[in-house]
């Protein structure tokens, strides 16, 4: 049909007139005669159309990305080119017409970048996971974990932030090149975390070659990288944006988070915690606080009521002592980490009042003894007086301040006597640091002989090791409350200076035999794993399968005198002489040990004082100082005979007069059990090759052969066999 209007068009007529006016007009211009010969030709040639075989042809050399054909459809691909304004016209103009469908490029490639996003997130949770546990597996600390992978998380942040203020959109590109930022910065954590344990570990401090070695790789990278942002491709750019923002990022956290992290862990205020924190503690601690602040908030909401109701002060104020008592009980109870014993010998019932004296060695302390009955008051300082939270609430409770002197505070104390209840107080004045019972002053004493009181003390043990003094944070422990038989003031002096001099030294005596009972090598076992923990997840373990194999070095314990200097020859990672020294403070130490990594990590651990010494050598070529005990613990099979016997010698030659030597060692003798310390041995040794030795072979003694060294020097041999699968017996030489 579009040929036949052709042809009707061009008529012979019109072909003739235009064909005269080209070569008038061509030769005008300078074009040749036959310059429009080939068009005018095909104006007189008779067009027919293509047959479909050469439409094929066609449509399969120039069309085959715009035309496609299948059996009952033809589809044709038209492109348009809009400005965005116009699109929205376009659609709306076109969507009506059934058989036309609109593909927008723009559209699906946001679609995919979307989809991508989506996936990109879901990848992001799933690699940071299994980052997360593999670190957990590595570090072994749940609290190492986090402090590697929180400063990721941090700077991901902060890139996400500063690309959302400068308008960046997430491409393709950014979404690729952030997968190796993402890498590179778990990188840098981890070396950063191996700096920091180091130092904990060891005492060297070789965290700026750490920071180096990651800033370097940080500026190289940024270097190479960011250079893109020269480039005039907007993806190009993004990619460089992205690069430096987020490695500068990362290098930044590393740098100052990771580190304060982990400070935070082992130190208070710049110097070294008691006890490092643990995840555990800290969320005891969390539950603990968040208690005192809604018992807090109930109290104060409860004070309000109880004003509002219509009956007397004294039930009033009696219904808001029932409700503290009932917080205190839950804040102490609270903490699951904690076990508290309560011992009552005398079935003390405070329903007759008294002058309650007690240590004081933490901040739980108050509510240790106001849960122990609704009609106790104490006497605080000016400062909790006037405190703008719970000010208020205290003068209502009348906890009269120290300040006012007995003469201010005498009517309302009578009164409440009365009523029933008892007077608190600490004699100490203040938390004691060292938990130690320290000088009384004499106020408790004066208030109890003038208002014709009894003194009831009561002992707190435990609590200044749960809470120690300047930190503010609950470690798992055991805390016992020790009510004594209620005194007559009178009966222990004539003035309240000798009152106090005399009831404090009652309740040391007490205090002494309450540790003694409580404070045994079991309770102190936790605190010496503690000093293990943040250095490797195997040393951690090692500490608890030793300390359990050893039963907390009780039997030690028992046979070596409390007051004494210690010799420990193979200390290893010093854990009988850390152990030995919980228990009793009067001990002193000096461990040897030829694995010098092992004396390092001893010499770094953070209950270490100076009655605390480790020396790494040869203990044949070492000189040691006297000594009361010296014990030498699975040693000797390390050394040839003749080696043996040299040590054992050069001991006795430095003991102190009564002092004892204990020496543990297999005996060869015990042909069947010998065969397990030989098993352990090889594991130890030549398998995990955890214990370093000097020597190729191991050299087992025999009880035969001890005696004979020890013969000649009038020793007490007491030799004592309680191994169930090992050969390893432990002497007992006692200097006569």
């Amino acid at each position: 049909e579009r040929i036949k209007k052709w042809q009707n068009f061009w008529t012979q007529e019109k072909i003739s007139k235009l064909e005269n006016d080209l070569n008038i007009y061509g030769k005008k211009y300078g074009f040749k005669e036959n310059a429009f010969a080939k068009f005018i030709s095909s104006l007189k040639k008779k067009h027919k159309t293509l047959d479909e075989e050469t439409q094929e042809k066609l449509i399969e050399l120039f069309g085959n990305d715009l035309i496609n054909k299948k059996e009952n459809l033809t589809s044709i691909v038209s492109l348009i080119k809009l400005e965005q304004d116009d699109k929205t016209n376009v659609y709306n103009a076109i969507s009506t017409d059934d058989d036309v469908y609109i593909v927008d490029k723009k559209y699906i490639t946001d679609k995919v970048v979307l989809i991508l996003q989506k996936d990109f997130n879901l990848l992001v949770i799933i690699s940071l996971s299994v980052v997360f546990l593999i670190l957990l597996i590595y570090f072994g600390r749940i609290e190492l974990t986090l402090i590697t992978i929180l400063p990721m998380l941090v700077s991901w942040i902060w890139t996400l932030t500063i690309m959302w203020i400068f308008n960046f959109k997430f491409t393709i590109f950014n979404i690729i090149i952030s997968t190796f930022i993402f890498g590179l910065g778990i990188d840098y954590s981890i070396f950063i975390t191996q700096g920091l344990l180091q130092k904990y570990r060891y005492g060297k401090d070789n965290l700026p070659s750490f920071k180096t070695s990651v800033l370097l790789s940080a500026i190289t990278t940024v270097t190479s990288i960011g250079v893109l942002i020269f480039a005039k491709h907007p993806a190009m750019r993004s990619i460089a944006f992205l690069s430096v923002i987020g490695i500068t990022s990362v290098v930044f956290v590393t740098y100052t988070l990771q580190p304060l992290l982990f400070n935070f862990l082992i130190k208070q205020q710049g110097k070294k915690r008691s006890l490092p924190i643990t995840f555990k503690d800290l969320i005891s601690s969390l539950s603990v606080f968040l208690t005192f602040f809604v018992g807090a908030i109930f109290t104060t909401v409860l004070y309000a009521l109880i004003r509002l109701i219509p009956f007397g002060r004294k039930k009033q104020k009696l219904l808001l002592h029932k409700w503290l008592k009932l917080v205190s009980k839950a804040i102490v109870y609270i903490p699951v980490n904690i076990k508290k014993i309560i011992n009552n010998p005398h079935k003390e019932t405070f329903e007759k009042p008294a002058v309650i004296i007690a240590n004081h060695q933490a901040h739980i302390d108050i509510t240790l003894l106001l849960m122990l009955h609704s009609k106790i008051i104490i006497l605080t300082n000016d400062w909790v007086q006037n405190n703008i939270f719970y000010g208020r609430i205290v003068k209502f409770a009348d906890f009269l301040p120290t300040s006012n002197g007995f003469e201010k505070n005498k009517d309302i104390l009578k009164e409440k006597i009365k009523e029933g209840y008892s007077i608190l107080i600490f004699p100490e004045g203040t938390r004691s640091k060292d938990l130690e019972i320290k000088r009384f002053h004499k106020g408790a004493f004066e208030y109890a002989k003038e208002l014709g009181l009894d003194v009831l003390p009561i002992i707190i043990q435990g609590a200044g090791d749960c809470i120690p003094k300047g930190e503010p944070f609950l470690k798992s422990g055991q805390v016992s409350v020790n009510i004594l038989e209620r005194i007559n003031v009178d009966d222990y002096g004539e003035i309240s200076r000798e009152q106090a001099k005399n009831i404090r030294a009652l309740m040391q005596n007490e205090y002494k035999k309450i540790r003694c009972k409580y404070e045994t090598p079991k309770y102190f076992r936790r605190k010496l794993i503690l000093n293990y923990i943040y250095k490797t997840p195997v040393l951690e373990h090692y500490t608890r399968i030793k300390t359990r194999l050893e039963n907390n070095y009780e039997f030690f314990n028992n046979i070596i005198p409390k007051k004494a200097h210690i010799t420990d020859i193979g200390t290893g990672y010093g854990y009988l002489p850390y152990m030995l020294s919980f228990v009793e403070k009067e001990r002193t130490f000096t461990g040897i040990d030829y694995d010098c990594t092992k004396i390092n990590t001893a010499q770094n651990n953070i209950s270490k004082t100076d009655k605390l010494n480790f020396i790494c050598g040869d203990a044949l070529q070492i000189n040691f100082v006297k000594s009361d005990v010296f014990t030498i613990l699975d040693v000797l099979h390390y050394m040839p005979k003749e080696k043996q016997k040299e040590l054992i010698v050069k001991c006795i030659e430095n003991l102190k007069p009564t002092g004892k030597i204990i020496i543990r060692d297999g005996n060869s003798e015990m042909e069947k059990k010998h065969k397990g310390t030989k098993l352990t041995e090889f594991f130890s040794t030549k398998l995990l090759k955890f214990n370093k030795t000097e020597y190729d072979e191991l050299h087992f003694t025999s009880k035969k052969e001890i005696l004979e060294i020890v013969e000649p020097y009038n020793f007490d041999v007491e030799i004592i066999d309680e191994t169930k699968f090992t050969s390893n017996i432990v002497f007992v030489l006692k200097k006569l």
